[in-house]
């Protein structure tokens, strides 16, 4: 397969049909009786029970339900007819959740037995399946985009889910049926159910100016970090942390976070300090601050285990499946209360005395232990069933609302959280799963869930996700790995996620010890400091091969097709910024399975103009500023002091017969007809 670099997109605006909406079905419980109202005509939506009033416009559709007696709402959908598709954008549910395109003929395997009662919790199964029928069409949360024939794409959003949830389900080639996850919804007054916003012809930068005016929150700087995970997972110790602590310390690696995983607690539910850790959290934060690093600290606030104490002694603070006397299950993880006690629970945060109790954990975690930054874990168990007459995302929005009020001065990584709750709330946000030590594991497959622990599935949702980076909140990738010991991944897999890692997301931790890397490991992770992830202005996908424009003409290609694919250079001047290659027209680059390459654009209609650097990803960044001396046939440049810069090349006037930069004697080489000075910094 080819493909042309540097593509440009040109969009035609047209007056558009607006889209219409066709029919809704709602059920609902009345005096203890279930009652279904199935696709009534939306031209008179009126019913003995309840009116709806409609307003539409070009671009926005209000459905308010006007209920004539008190009801509790259950289901709730709409079928729309927009214009025809060929591809379909699903946003997961939450932080893990597999998000990607489909096609018309794509479909998403139903968990089910046997492994379904392991892994629905984590997902939206658990409601999903209950309120839809063709269980196996794509869906999307909260907003979704449909690639038309012509390759345009129409952008369909929520625009409030507070409330409800909203989701997306691809019916037909031009039809899409809007469900609201309104159970347990009590309604006994006019109520504004649904509430969408829908725009033809969109740029990616239409996407990203709605996302911010819908959550105008100032985002958080980019950051780098340390985390004990996927290196040590529950097996860390203080020691281990000093350790890697000195590591960046004297390696003057400046990372802003050194964090401690899983594995310091005595129980999930339990927090303090267990043996392996001292019992005043507070000597190992200062030893951290000391370094001048900022200290990280991982809870997961609302669950515990079968062997903590609330397990044991409060069963009252957690929840309990509705109508039943049986607990609820929110999820199964073997490493923390053992293979035969695998199950966790949630606590109820209406309860009062699981508020009180929350808040301390939060206090003595930030002004007691002084930690700068709160990873808070497997948040979405919160809110798995609706209850006190409040649905799923009601609870969900209620439990972040808490966090946000208890955390202190300290910033919040929400992991195993839905995202749309997470928006304008939390300074950064797991857009991904959590990676593995190899590429993906093939016995997971067949959980079929789309949770599930896979690298391969981490990138693809970096890269679907990366516009909202930024903007919504900080993208959390997950962990990159450049180590050479204690995982699987191949050398190239390693620095396709370390580079569409900090390429694409604001938060890029890594688990490495940096005394263990060799100089060219070390190397290669100097070259994104400082991080400064440049901003996407499109992205494309064709067959899994992602092609990601970046700001500053820079283009990260990406191929997760299983097949190599031949990529075939469109401009006359390219420069590679992994490999540090100068590619002319028509030169080829072979991607293997799991590689990338990232493409900077020169403009060769330019007498000088910047080729390309070593030693930062970026090279544009790296230069400040650039003068010329046309007599003197010299070029003055100013570095980023920031930056450490090995080499440059600049393309120079075609009569130039030599060349100096900073007034030293340069190496002219000529690639495709065009001269280019060469200067070794150091």
């Amino acid at each position: 397969m080819r493909t042309c670099f540097l593509f440009s997109l040109i969009l035609t605006h047209i007056v558009w049909a607006t889209p219409k909406f066709m029919s809704i079905s709602i059920s609902y419980i009345l005096e203890g009786a279930l009652f279904e109202v199935k696709k009534l005509p939306l031209s008179s939506p009126n019913h003995e029970h309840f009116k709806l009033k409609i307003t539409q416009t070009d671009s926005s559709y209000i459905l308010k339900l006007i209920p004539l007696v008190p009801i509790t709402l259950q289901k709730l959908n709409v079928i729309v007819q927009t214009s025809e598709y060929q591809k379909f954008f699903s946003n997961g549910f939450q932080s893990w959740t597999f998000t990607q395109w489909y096609t018309q003929k794509d479909k998403v395997k139903k968990v089910g037995f046997p492994f379904g009662r392991f892994v629905k919790p984590y997902g939206d199964y658990t409601f999903w399946y209950k309120m839809a029928y063709n269980k196996k069409n794509p869906r999307s949360h909260f907003f979704t985009i449909l690639e038309k024939n012509n390759g345009k794409w129409d952008f369909w959003a929520s625009l409030s889910d507070e409330i409800a949830y909203t989701i997306f389900k691809r019916l037909q080639n031009d039809k899409i049926v809007i469900h609201k996850d309104v159970e347990g919804l009590d309604v006994t007054k006019p109520i504004e159910i649904l509430q969408i916003s829908y725009k033809k012809d969109v740029l990616i930068s239409d996407i990203q100016a709605y996302f911010s005016k819908l959550f105008p929150k100032e985002p958080e700087p980019p950051v780098l970090g340390w985390t004990s995970w996927y290196n040590h997972y529950t097996k860390v110790n203080e020691n281990i942390v000093l350790e890697n602590l000195e590591g960046f310390y004297y390696n003057r690696l400046p990372i802003d976070y050194i964090q401690v995983d899983d594995g310091w607690q005595q129980k999930v539910g339990d927090w303090e300090p267990n043996g392996k850790f001292s019992k005043n959290l507070k000597d190992l934060t200062e030893d951290i601050h000391k370094r001048k690093y900022k200290a990280g600290l991982w809870i997961a606030p609302f669950i515990v285990e079968k062997k903590s104490s609330i397990y044991k002694n409060r069963k009252d603070w957690l929840v309990f499946k509705p109508n039943t006397e049986k607990l609820l299950k929110v999820g199964f993880n073997p490493l923390w209360s053992g293979f035969f006690s695998p199950a966790f629970y949630t606590l109820d945060i209406y309860h009062p005395e699981v508020q009180i109790y929350l808040r301390n954990i939060f206090k003595r975690a930030t002004e007691k232990w002084q930690f700068d930054l709160l990873k808070l874990d497997f948040l979405y168990a919160v809110a798995l069933v609706p209850r006190n007459g409040k649905t799923r995302a009601m609870i969900m929005n209620d439990a972040l609302k808490l966090l946000v009020a208890w955390k202190s001065k300290a910033k919040i990584i929400g992991c195993g959280v839905p995202l749309t709750p997470a928006m304008g709330k939390l300074e950064y946000c797991r857009i991904g799963p959590d990676i593995g030590l190899n590429w993906d594991t093939k016995w997971m497959k067949k959980l079929k869930n789309l949770e599930r622990i896979s690298t391969m599935n981490a990138i693809h949702n970096t890269i679907n996700r990366s516009f909202l980076n930024g903007i919504t909140f900080g993208n959390d990738p997950d962990v990159s790995i450049l180590r050479t010991s204690n995982n699987r991944l191949k050398e190239h897999q390693k620095k396709t996620l370390f580079y569409v890692n900090h390429l694409l997301g604001n938060l890029n931790f890594i688990s490495d010890n940096p005394t263990e890397w060799t100089d060219s490991i070390l190397n290669i992770y100097k070259t994104v400091f400082p991080h400064l992830p440049p901003k996407v202005t499109d992205w494309k996908e064709i067959d899994k091969l992602y092609s990601i424009k970046l700001e500053n003409n820079y283009l990260l290609v990406v191929n997760m097709n299983r097949k190599p694919m031949i990529l075939t250079i469109n401009d006359s001047l390219v420069f590679e910024c992994i490999e540090k290659k100068i590619l002319k027209k028509n030169d080829e680059i072979q991607l293997k399975y799991g590689e990338c390459v990232l493409l900077a654009s020169i403009d060769c209609e330019q007498d000088i103009a910047l080729v390309g650097s070593s030693g930062y990803i970026l090279p544009n960044k790296a230069i400040e500023a650039m003068a010329s001396n046309f007599e003197e046939q010299s070029i003055t440049v100013t570095f980023n002091p920031n930056m450490k810069i090995h080499k440059l090349w600049i393309k120079i006037p075609q009569d130039w017969n030599e060349c100096k930069i900073n007034q030293k004697e340069t190496q002219i080489i000529v690639v495709n007809g065009i001269k280019i000075a060469l200067i070794d910094i150091n």
